[in-house]
């Protein structure tokens, strides 16, 4: 294992909290769960030093973009960005690299409500 700041002993983990240097706690609501952020950095660490406990991933739609929501450990926590916050996506392309990216590579989504751009596009040339 390196010297990342990001290391935590996978004998005592059992909550995403326990990695040291949560810098933010922003929460979401998505009926019915209200989930925690977890930053990308925790997510790139799991990814590269305990794969196995990304248990699964769903793309969620949401009033404001598509979520990423990944079953870690014991918790169900939704993406971040970097420079704090949810990270939205616009499509589901963008969320599934990003997944794929870190070794991700089965996850389901929840597509309901969600229209994508191109059929925005041309509903929008229709109505004018």
């Amino acid at each position: 294992m390196d010297s990342s700041p990001y290391i935590f002993d996978l004998a005592k983990f059992n909550n995403v909290d326990e990695i040291r240097r949560v810098g933010y706690k922003a929460m979401v609501e998505m009926e019915p769960l209200s989930l925690e952020v977890l930053p990308p950095s925790h997510f790139k660490a799991f990814a590269k030093n305990a794969p196995h406990e990304i248990k699964g991933a769903v793309i969620e739609n949401t009033e404001r973009g598509l979520v990423i929501v990944l079953h870690v450990g014991n918790e169900r926590r939704i993406l971040g960005q970097y420079r704090g916050g949810i990270r939205f996506f616009r499509s589901f392309d963008g969320a599934a690299a990003v997944l794929r990216q870190h070794g991700v590579l089965h996850w389901t989504a929840n597509a309901k409500g969600w229209i994508p751009r191109t059929l925005e596009a041309k509903e929008r040339s229709s109505d004018g």
